[in-house]
């Protein structure tokens, strides 16, 4: 970006702020699709390690850390955003839906593809893609 060898990216907008990627970047469309995976991991012989009581918590902890992962990132991007308009006079257009199922049409052959691979890992890969969508038009405009 800063060399102008690339024009824009795709990414989560907490990245306007904490890289300063809104000095850069000047115009931002909203999509709305994820795009901020997060994860909690530990080395495996570490997890084999543990009581299976603690491991239980562990894995009980998932969803209330999922939430708070969730809410925590929802409001660092408004605070990016809200400076990135206000501090380095970016610009923020929406999608429109036509334009967003064209994209999505494009993509579906990809994420058939990483479904068909990861099922075939015993993954539950068509399962996942789907509490994506079911989660993003829950939020969606949120």
């Amino acid at each position: 970006l800063q060399k102008g060898v690339v024009k824009g990216l795709f990414s989560s907008l907490d990245v306007m702020k904490d890289f300063k990627f809104a000095e850069l970047c000047k115009y931002v469309t909203m999509t709305q699709t994820p795009v901020y995976p997060f994860a909690v991991v530990m080395n495996m012989d570490k997890w084999n390690s543990l009581p299976k009581d603690v491991q239980k918590v562990f894995d009980e902890l998932g969803p209330q850390q999922s939430a708070w992962t969730g809410v925590y990132m929802d409001n660092t991007v408004k605070r990016s955003m809200r400076w990135s308009k206000r501090k380095q006079g970016v610009k923020v257009f929406r999608l429109p839906k036509k334009e967003k199922a064209k994209w999505d049409k494009l993509l579906d052959p990809i994420t058939a593809n990483w479904i068909k691979v990861n099922e075939a890992k015993g993954l539950p890969a068509k399962a996942i893609v789907q509490d994506i969508k079911d989660f993003a038009q829950m939020y969606a405009g949120k």
